[in-house]
C-alpha cells in the first residue's frame, strides 16, 4: 500500500490488528518496513505502536544497537513515544553508552529531546553517561554536530560545561557562520533556544557563558493571527473584565509567542494589599497576581495519542514557568465550541470548579 501511495484506513486497521496478534517472532526488516509505511501514509495506530514498543523492548538482548536506534528513529519521525523501548534502551546506554558510534549518539539525543521522555530516578544516570560519550568524541566533531548536540541537551535541561565552551569558542561560532546559508535558520533557532537556557535555567557552569548576538540572527518571530476560538471562550469566561485582564498574542523574551496571557488578581489578596499599603509597603503584581499563558499548539507538538509535549514546547513551558506564568496547554479539542467555556473556566477559575464539586 505504501509503494502505490494508496490509503484506506479500513484495510490499514485490519493490517495492524493482524500486526499486533502475531508481533512475537516478527523480524526487524519486517518491523521497520511496517513502521516505514506507517510514516510515508500519514497513518498511526496506537495499539500496534505499543504493541511493538512493548515487544522490542521485551526481546531487546536479540537485537543490536543499531536496529534499536533505527526503530527509535522511525518511532520519533510518526511522532510517537515508545515508552517501554525507551526506558530499556535508557538502562542499556547508562551501562554502555561508550559503544556508541557519534552518529548513533546524535540519533540518541534527537529521540530522546524531541520526545521528551520522563526518565525519572534514571535521568541524570543517562544524561551523564551520554555527556561522558560525547566529551571522547569532543576533538571529532563538526560545528554542527556540536550545535546539535548542546540543543538536545538543552531541551532536556542539561548543560555540559565541556561541550558548552567548545562551541561558544569564536573559532567554533566562525566556523558556523561561514557555512551554506540553507542551514542558517536552523542553527539561529537552535542558538536561540541556547541563549534562553543559559539566560533563564542559568546552569551553574564553571565560568559564565554568553551566546553572541551576532549568531542569533532575526530576534522578532513571525506572529500569527488570534486565535478566534480562544477569544470567544476567554470572553465567555471573564465578561466584562476580559478586556482588562487579557493580553493577547504576546510576545516574551522576543522568542515565545503566548496566544493569550489572562492576569488574574490572586484570590483574598485585597485585604493583604490594603494593609501593606497602610504599613508603606508595595506588593509587586508578581505576589498580587498569577498570569496564565495560555497557548494553543497543534498536534505536532504533542507526543502521538498523549498530552505530553515534545521538546521544544516543552522547553517553552519550563522557561514561561521560570517568568512566573503558569502555563496552560490548549488543544483544538479543548477550544470545540461544546468543551472551550468548561475547560477556561476550570483553568482560570478552580477554586470555583472546587466548590461546585
Amino acid at each position: 500500500m505504501a509503494t502505490m501511495g494508496f490509503y484506506s484506513k479500513p484495510l490499514l486497521d485490519v493490517c495492524s490488528r493482524k500486526m499486533t496478534e502475531n508481533i512475537h517472532g516478527v523480524p526487524f526488516n519486517r518491523l521497520y518496513t511496517v513502521l516505514h509505511s506507517c510514516k510515508e501514509l500519514h497513518y498511526r495506530n496506537l495499539d500496534m505502536l505499543v504493541a511493538i514498543s512493548d515487544y522490542v523492548a521485551s526481546t531487546q538482548d536479540i537485537w543490536s544497537n543499531k536496529q534499536l536506534l533505527l526503530l527509535l528513529s522511525v518511532f520519533e519521525n510518526l511522532a510517537f513515544c515508545p515508552a517501554a523501548l525507551m526506558k530499556a534502551f535508557a538502562e542499556k546506554m547508562i551501562t554502555n553508552a561508550d559503544a556508541l558510534t557519534l552518529k548513533d549518539l546524535l540519533c540518541v539525543l534527537k529521540v530522546y529531546s524531541s520526545l521528551n521522555y520522563d526518565l525519572q530516578h534514571h535521568r541524570q544516570q543517562f544524561l551523564d553517561s551520554l555527556t561522558q560519550a560525547l566529551d571522547s568524541y569532543l576533538p571529532k566533531m563538526s560545528g554542527f554536530e556540536l550545535l546539535k548536540s548542546v540543543y538536545c541537551l538543552c531541551l532536556l535541561g542539561h548543560f555540559p560545561s565541556a561541550l558548552l565552551d567548545k562551541l561558544l569558542q569564536s573559532s567554533t561560532l566562525e566556523h558556523l557562520n561561514s557555512t551554506s546559508s540553507s542551514f542558517q535558520q536552523n542553527q539561529e533557532r537552535m542558538f536561540k533556544t541556547l541563549d534562553l537556557c543559559l539566560r533563564l535555567d542559568r546552569p551553574s557552569l564553571p565560568k559564565p557563558l554568553a551566546v553572541p548576538p551576532s549568531v542569533l540572527g532575526d530576534c522578532n518571530p513571525s506572529i500569527p493571527s488570534v486565535n478566534p476560538q480562544l477569544s470567544l471562550g476567554l470572553q465567555s469566561v471573564l465578561g466584562d473584565q476580559a478586556d482588562t485582564l487579557i493580553q493577547e498574542m504576546v510576545v516574551v523574551e522576543k522568542v515565545y509567542v503566548i496566544d493569550a496571557v489572562v492576569t488574574k488578581p490572586v484570590p483574598n489578596q485585597t485585604s493583604v494589599t490594603q494593609a501593606s499599603s497602610c504599613a508603606g509597603d508595595e506588593q509587586s503584581p508578581a505576589e498580587s497576581s498569577q498570569r496564565f499563558a495560555l497557548i494553543c499548539p497543534p498536534h505536532s507538538s504533542f507526543c502521538y495519542g498523549t498530552s505530553n509535549p515534545r521538546g521544544p514546547l516543552a522547553v517553552k513551558t519550563r522557561h514561561l514557568q521560570i517568568l512566573g506564568y503558569t502555563p496552560v496547554l490548549v488543544t483544538e479539542q479543548e477550544l470545540s465550541e461544546e468543551k472551550r467555556t468548561e475547560f477556561l473556566r476550570r483553568t482560570i477559575f478552580p477554586e470555583n470548579h472546587r466548590s461546585e464539586n
